[in-house]
């Protein structure tokens, strides 16, 4: 068992329909690199936040501001109170930051300035001003204000101070930042970031704008460079808006070359002015195309496009002579859905064919989906899914390596586990085992805040009024980990059951139902988990919580109550991230007498900020029939020595190879399992008999 520090627990599982990244993580790491992860240390936040480069500054032109509002202080510090020393020479003996505090962020003695929470580091007092010593080569230096609620109105705040260096000094590497820190949460927004114009050795008073702030936003000040820069009368204030600024929301509609831009109705808003831009490819920025476009109600439908480039539209409410602040900028990165290629093989059986699509504009890849249609023969339960992970490969198709009793803590981050009978299901820090387990490790979603489960594909889950049924053999890891408190706590990693159904919304789907299966333990036992809440688009996630352990899933079965005639679109083949539009589908025996149905959808990759998740793929293709016979002899191989006889409604099986013998009704359904003997198949009908690679077709 591994000591270990626990530092962070979700409370809800999420998914990202783009996400695929098949990547292999290792879990070995310690508390102290974990705790590094957080945004409380003396890093500046541009430092933390990675790829997010700073702005040029935008400065706030405060009577400019003023015409969208009434201005409301929030914070004026003079520093009044920091009378030492005096500009060119600070009192560098007076210690402004205390002895101990809980965040860096917060650990300036509050008798120095007249609101409390302040940070600070080689900060020191200079004549009722405060100076930022970084001179000497190597050293560091911020200031940050409190915490303060700036949350309200239109989330805008504007910051201002006043700036100098020492006599004959300037400085043009100043940053200028800001986050909303929900009250020190472990996660952090980080607003804009700006570089200072050119500081002097004359004051000069400077202004910055602030979108999407909140009730704890801080703002930090950081000297970039070796210099003395003093800092006074920091003030930071509202805008009480005299029309409010509309929210965006996401487009409809989206033809390619047409879509329709939405937003919030603002209260008392008599007009809008909408605004279009496009991004200029070679220098990587948004360019202006239309602007003040009247709109009448609270959506604008644009025309004459260019499919799958990238725009953005921003709008403004209008009430009489007054105009809101211009809205966040909505993005438009989209793709039309691929059309299918005509399908129609005749009455010939097939062991395989060829589906063709539609190229798609700016598409890198498509998403292929084969599924057969099950068909309830009678009223009563019906299987969804069902599989034993017996048969589980690696991501490239090799035999797993991986047991119970040697394990490395190697996964795979996100995969498409291979080898079950249902395609399409999802792995997330997820490795399939020797013995038959498809393993999950929860030490990633306890400490990494990421999903540790399997995730099936899209399924309808509507039947019975969205009642299902959820059995599992499930065994798991004893683990330990200390607390904050250092209190240890010891247990076996658990199994939560979660249903996500998709939101039109969003365009992506949402958790709605979430159940525990029940007390895991070291060794495999029996569970049920009910979900009440299905829908015509839904996915079920089995997770690893609890503990930073193995969850071993021996078997899943995934059922609900039909009736006879409907019937279950269910995926047997899927190619995820397949760069062309043709696709070669193998047939299964199984499929033998089903009808085959497939779909489509293009994706690429997201390189536009302020787009969610690392793939952005486009709605489905039509759901389309493929005319198509399955073979029934698909998959021969090796003659097996085996004689079949049938007495009545009793299949005689001798099995001279002791091999497994499989028996599936004209639906692909297994209706009997075992190495020989008598079989008893019940009502008449057309059977196939599966001995090895050996299939026989018949009829009684």
């Amino acid at each position: 068992m591994r000591k270990l520090l626990l530092c962070a627990a979700l409370t809800a599982f999420t998914l990202t329909a783009g996400a695929q990244t098949f990547k292999l993580t290792n879990k070995k790491a310690d508390a102290a690199a974990l705790n590094a992860r957080t945004p409380q240390t003396f890093n500046a936040f541009r430092l933390a936040k990675g790829n997010v480069a700073a702005k040029e500054a935008e400065e706030a032109d405060t009577q400019g501001l003023l015409k969208y509002g009434t201005k409301e202080e929030v914070m004026l510090e003079d520093f009044s109170k920091l009378n030492t020393g005096s500009v060119g020479n600070p009192d560098r003996n007076t210690k402004l930051d205390r002895e101990e505090y809980e965040y860096p962020w917060i650990n300036m003695d509050d008798d120095y300035t007249l609101t409390p929470g302040w940070g600070c580091f080689n900060a020191f007092p200079a004549g009722g001003a405060i100076c930022i010593d970084t001179s000497k080569k190597g050293e560091y230096g911020h200031i940050n204000t409190p915490m303060l609620n700036v949350g309200k109105y239109d989330c805008i705040a504007v910051l201002t101070f006043k700036a100098r260096t020492d006599e004959g000094g300037t400085v043009s590497n100043f940053a200028v930042e800001a986050a909303e820190t929900f009250n020190m949460a472990p996660t952090w927004r980080f607003l804009e970031s700006y570089v200072c114009p050119t500081i002097t050795d004359e004051w000069q008073e400077y202004s910055f704008i602030f979108h999407n702030c909140g009730e704890y936003t801080l703002f930090n000040l950081v000297p970039q460079g070796n210099y003395r820069l003093y800092l006074d009368d920091i003030e930071v204030y509202t805008i009480n808006p005299y029309v409010a600024m509309p929210h965006t929301k996401a487009h409809t509609n989206y033809q390619g070359t047409s879509f329709d831009a939405n937003w919030e109705a603002v209260e008392g808003a008599e007009s809008y002015l909408v605004n279009l831009y496009d991004l200029d490819d070679l220098l990587g920025q948004q360019r202006l195309l239309q602007s003040d476009l009247p709109a009448q109600t609270n959506t604008f439908h644009f025309e004459g496009m260019e499919s799958g480039k990238t725009y953005f539209y921003s709008v403004r409410a209008v009430k009489g002579e007054h105009e809101s602040f211009e809205s966040t900028k909505q993005t438009v990165f989209d793709l039309v859905a691929p059309v299918l290629d005509p399908t129609d093989f005749g009455t010939e059986e097939l062991e395989a064919y060829s589906a063709g699509w539609s190229e798609v504009p700016s598409a890198e890849y498509y998403n292929y989906w084969a599924m057969s249609n099950r068909v309830a023969k009678e009223d009563g339960p019906f299987v969804v899914m069902k599989d034993d992970f017996s048969r589980l490969k690696k991501f490239d198709g090799s035999d797993p390596t991986y047991t119970v009793e040697d394990h490395e803590w190697n996964v795979y981050g996100e995969t498409f586990i291979q080898g079950m009978e249902q395609a399409g299901w999802k792995g997330e820090n997820y490795m399939p085992y020797a013995d038959g387990y498809a393993v999950v490790d929860a030490y990633h979603y306890l400490y990494n805040q990421e999903n540790s489960g399997i995730i099936s594909p899209e399924l309808d889950l509507s039947k019975d009024g969205g009642k299902i049924t959820v059995d599992l053999s499930l065994m798991g890891e004893l683990c330990d980990f200390w607390d904050m408190d250092n209190v240890k706590h010891e247990g076996v990693v658990q199994c939560a059951v979660a249903l996500f159904n998709f939101n039109e919304e969003t365009g992506d789907f949402s958790q709605v139902e979430l159940a525990y299966a029940g007390d895991v333990t070291e060794e495999v036992k029996d569970f049920t988990v009910t979900l009440t809440k299905g829908s015509a688009r839904s996915k079920v996630g089995i997770f690893g919580v609890s503990f930073p352990g193995n969850l071993y899933i021996d078997a899943v079965k995934i059922s609900q109550n039909y009736k006879a005639g409907e019937s279950l679109l269910d995926p047997f083949f899927f190619n995820p991230v397949n760069p062309v539009n043709v696709n070669e589908v193998v047939l299964p025996n199984r499929l033998y007498g089903q009808e085959i149905y497939h779909k489509v959808c293009a994706g690429k990759s997201v390189n536009v900020e302020g787009v969610e998740g690392s793939l952005k793929e486009s709605a489905y293709s039509a759901t389309e029939k493929v005319n198509v016979v399955v073979s029934s002899i698909n998959g021969l191989g090796e003659t097996v020595p085996v004689s079949l006889r049938l007495n009545g409604s009793t299949l005689q099986v001798e099995n001279a190879g002791n091999s497994m013998v499989e028996v599936f009704n004209a639906n692909g359904m297994l209706v009997a399992k075992g190495k020989q003997g008598a079989f008893n198949l019940g009502t008449s009908g057309v059977y196939l008999v599966k001995v090895g690679n050996q299939v026989t077709k018949f009829a009684f």
